[in-house]
Protein backbone atom coordinates (compact mmCIF):
# COMPACT_ATOMS: atom_id res chain seq x y z
CA UNK A 1 0.00 0.00 0.00
CA UNK A 2 1.28 3.46 -0.87
CA UNK A 3 2.10 5.66 2.12
CA UNK A 4 0.56 9.09 1.40
CA UNK A 5 2.89 10.65 3.96
CA UNK A 6 5.86 9.53 1.88
CA UNK A 7 8.11 12.50 1.14
CA UNK A 8 8.69 11.21 -2.42
CA UNK A 9 5.15 12.02 -3.60
CA UNK A 10 4.94 15.20 -5.67
CA UNK A 11 1.57 16.69 -4.66
CA UNK A 12 2.13 19.69 -6.93
CA UNK A 13 2.51 17.56 -10.07
CA UNK A 14 1.12 19.29 -13.16
CA UNK A 15 1.76 16.65 -15.83
CA UNK A 16 -0.01 13.42 -16.69
CA UNK A 17 1.36 10.07 -15.60
CA UNK A 18 3.26 8.36 -18.39
CA UNK A 19 3.19 4.83 -19.75
CA UNK A 20 6.77 4.44 -18.54
CA UNK A 21 5.76 5.40 -14.99
CA UNK A 22 2.84 2.96 -15.04
CA UNK A 23 5.05 0.13 -16.27
CA UNK A 24 7.70 0.88 -13.65
CA UNK A 25 5.13 0.60 -10.82
CA UNK A 26 5.33 -2.54 -8.71
CA UNK A 27 2.65 -4.99 -9.84
CA UNK A 28 2.23 -3.34 -13.25
CA UNK A 29 5.60 -4.18 -14.83
CA UNK A 30 4.06 -6.96 -16.95
CA UNK A 31 1.68 -4.63 -18.82
CA UNK A 32 2.05 -3.96 -22.53
CA UNK A 33 2.28 -0.36 -23.73
CA UNK A 34 -1.36 -0.56 -24.85
CA UNK A 35 -2.51 -1.81 -21.45
CA UNK A 36 -0.42 0.85 -19.68
CA UNK A 37 -1.99 3.47 -21.94
CA UNK A 38 -5.44 2.25 -20.82
CA UNK A 39 -4.32 2.60 -17.19
CA UNK A 40 -3.23 6.18 -17.90
CA UNK A 41 -6.61 6.99 -19.48
CA UNK A 42 -8.44 5.37 -16.56
CA UNK A 43 -6.45 7.43 -14.04
CA UNK A 44 -7.22 10.64 -15.97
CA UNK A 45 -10.94 9.82 -16.23
CA UNK A 46 -11.19 8.79 -12.59
CA UNK A 47 -9.34 11.91 -11.44
CA UNK A 48 -11.57 14.20 -13.49
CA UNK A 49 -14.69 12.45 -12.16
CA UNK A 50 -13.61 12.78 -8.53
CA UNK A 51 -12.59 16.42 -9.06
CA UNK A 52 -15.94 17.23 -10.72
CA UNK A 53 -17.89 15.62 -7.88
CA UNK A 54 -15.82 17.47 -5.29
CA UNK A 55 -16.24 20.77 -7.12
CA UNK A 56 -20.02 20.24 -7.38
CA UNK A 57 -20.22 19.44 -3.67
CA UNK A 58 -18.36 22.66 -2.80
CA UNK A 59 -20.60 24.70 -5.13
CA UNK A 60 -23.75 23.13 -3.63
CA UNK A 61 -22.54 23.90 -0.10
CA UNK A 62 -21.81 27.51 -1.08
CA UNK A 63 -25.29 27.88 -2.62
CA UNK A 64 -26.85 26.36 0.47
CA UNK A 65 -24.97 28.80 2.69
CA UNK A 66 -26.05 31.74 0.51
CA UNK A 67 -29.69 30.69 0.74
CA UNK A 68 -29.73 30.42 4.50
CA UNK A 69 -31.37 33.32 6.26
CA UNK A 70 -30.57 34.27 9.81
CA UNK A 71 -33.50 35.56 11.83
CA UNK A 72 -32.65 37.67 14.81
CA UNK A 73 -34.62 36.51 17.82
CA UNK A 74 -34.36 39.95 19.43
CA UNK A 75 -36.58 41.61 16.80
CA UNK A 76 -38.80 38.59 16.10
CA UNK A 77 -42.49 39.34 15.82
CA UNK A 78 -44.82 36.46 15.01
CA UNK A 79 -47.03 36.80 11.97
CA UNK A 80 -50.56 37.63 13.01
CA UNK A 81 -53.28 35.74 11.23
CA UNK A 82 -56.52 37.50 10.35
CA UNK A 83 -59.42 36.43 12.54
Amino acid sequence: MLDINNGNIDWTRDSDITIKEVKSTEGLTHLTDEQASEVVEFIKTYSMLIHSLYKKQIEDEQKENENQKIISMNNYEPIKNAA
